[in-house]
């Protein structure tokens, strides 16, 4: 029979699980194994965990080769333990090559959101040059200027000569060329886009005709009484996923529409009122699309940052227990790059729903200003819809860099 001492570490052996490795069932071969086992260590490793614990820096036990008698010189084909690993880990690294920024901007500009945002940016962009350059012709130091002044009938030379020596009169013709030039610019830019998110108005009317078929068979189940149907039939239709789709496609509808009266298909003296619904709703159902983004986005966050704290807390339990089984000594394993590399996934995630719920605050403050009818000033105005794109095409290149590849 083992004495009471013995006893109550056995107890506690097995209320932990780390003992039967070692001894089986066998307890007359408690003592002899006792002090091989990871919770009670050996008198050399009880110095070393005391150490530690003294000090702010862990003391690791290093193996120092011993001096050789002809004056420390190594022998020859010999090398110390503190190398091997590090030359290991160095030729064992296979680090592959980092793609340039030209290499990752041609893989956003490959991908259709990518070019919807760069052009965005450019569209946004030239409307805020445009503004700007009106503001700046409507100074009243500008408005007195004569620019028949000038004689454009003499050479080349000549006329660089008085265009120089009247620089209002420059800047005015330069800024004349650029709004006479920029305006086409703008609607074909602004026309690329649409046709770039066009033809989605058919997938929406399939999903939707999916459901309407799902909710005439639950009509037509005579198993079911009429409260339970009528709750069926509820739930299949109010929910945010279909609140999401019904939303993408009141905006598809109206922004394709108005794409048909700008390439011809339609004609705006044919359907004068129809192009004045669409024009209104087209704005209405975007900022539809931007509410229910926003909430979606919003929901999205808040489950990362439940599954970043869970991840957290899950780490810090295990940890604890490995602290415990191991004498207090930290834990280096695989297991706690794989937690370090669950946590710079949920990062990178986190990271793209802020970028994106920053665009549709943009769109946010940009469009409600045309649904209401609201003053702005226009630059400001312009502003927003150019931050939306500079972020959305951010999220692009965040996107890229997650990916395998690079």
């Amino acid at each position: 029979m083992s004495d009471p001492s013995t006893q109550d570490l056995f107890k506690q052996a097995g209320a932990l699980g780390v003992y039967s490795y070692y001894y089986q069932t066998n307890r007359d071969d408690f003592n002899k194994v006792r002090l091989r086992s990871p919770i009670r260590p050996t008198m050399s490793e009880t110095i070393v965990i005391s150490e530690t614990s003294r000090s702010s820096t862990p003391i690791r036990s290093l193996q120092l080769p011993s001096p050789s008698p002809n004056g420390g010189a190594k022998p020859a084909g010999r090398t110390d333990n503190i190398e091997k690993p590090l030359r290991g880990s160095l030729t064992s690294l296979n680090i592959p090559p980092k793609v340039s920024n030209i290499d990752l901007l041609k893989q956003c500009l490959a991908t259709i959101t990518g070019k919807d945002k760069s052009a965005k940016i450019v569209v946004y962009l030239l409307r805020l040059l445009l503004c700007e350059s009106r503001r700046i012709s409507s100074l009243e130091s500008l408005r007195n200027v004569r620019v028949d002044s000038i004689d454009f009938t003499t050479t080349k030379a000549s006329l660089l000569t008085q265009l120089i020596s009247n620089p209002r009169i420059l800047l005015i013709l330069l800024l004349q060329q650029f709004v006479l030039r920029s305006q086409g610019s703008v609607q074909s830019i602004g026309l690329y886009r649409q046709i770039l998110r066009c033809f989605g108005v058919p997938f929406h009317i399939v999903k939707v005709g999916r459901l309407m078929e799902k909710s005439l068979d639950i009509i037509r189940d005579d198993k079911s009484g009429g409260a339970l149907r009528l709750r069926r039939v509820t739930d299949l239709w109010f929910n945010w996923e279909v609140a999401t789709s019904l939303s993408s496609f009141y905006y598809a509808w109206f922004d394709e529409s108005l794409l048909l009266y700008k390439l011809g298909i339609l004609q705006k003296n044919e359907l004068t009122k129809y192009h004045a619904l669409c024009s209104r709703h087209e704005l209405i159902a975007w900022l539809a699309t931007i509410i229910v983004g926003l909430r979606n986005d919003y929901v999205k966050y808040q489950e990362l940052v439940a599954e970043e704290n869970s991840c957290r807390i899950n780490y810090q339990v295990k940890e604890r227990a490995r602290k415990m089984v191991r004498g207090g000594r930290a834990d280096r394993s695989q297991y706690v790059e794989a937690y370090q590399a669950e946590i710079e996934e949920i990062v990178k995630k986190k990271k793209i729903i802020q970028l994106n719920l920053a665009a549709l605050t943009c769109d946010l403050a940009y469009d409600s200003v045309l649904v209401f009818n609201k003053k702005m000033y226009e630059p400001l105005h312009i502003s927003f819809g150019l931050a939306s794109g500079v972020l959305g095409f951010w999220k692009v290149w965040k996107q890229q860099q997650q990916l395998p590849s690079n």
